[in-house]
């Protein structure tokens, strides 16, 4: 069974192969653009991602909180430290 090649399927083989080669095009593209560091559109959903501008105030509370949990992580394992001494 031999299968003949006419110029619709080659034409149609073509054509296929073109907007392959577009979308890998624009995806090299897009990976360009974020080596570059320019931000990237979420292609998916269209949303452009934002920087997040925290003040200092907030980022000082954000840092009181942490080395709040850390002080209480610290102290609850000194107590299991000694429990585990008696």
């Amino acid at each position: 069974m031999e299968q003949t090649l006419t110029p619709e399927i080659l034409t149609a083989a073509l054509e296929a192969l073109e907007a392959k080669k577009k979308e890998i095009d624009s995806s090299i593209a897009e990976v360009r653009r974020m080596l570059a560091g320019k931000t990237v559109t979420n292609t998916a959903s269209g949303i452009t991602p934002r920087a997040h501008n925290i003040s200092p105030a907030a980022r000082k509370r954000m840092a009181d909180a942490q080395k709040k949990r850390w002080a209480k992580f610290r102290k609850e394992a000194e107590v299991r430290k000694k429990a585990a001494e008696k």
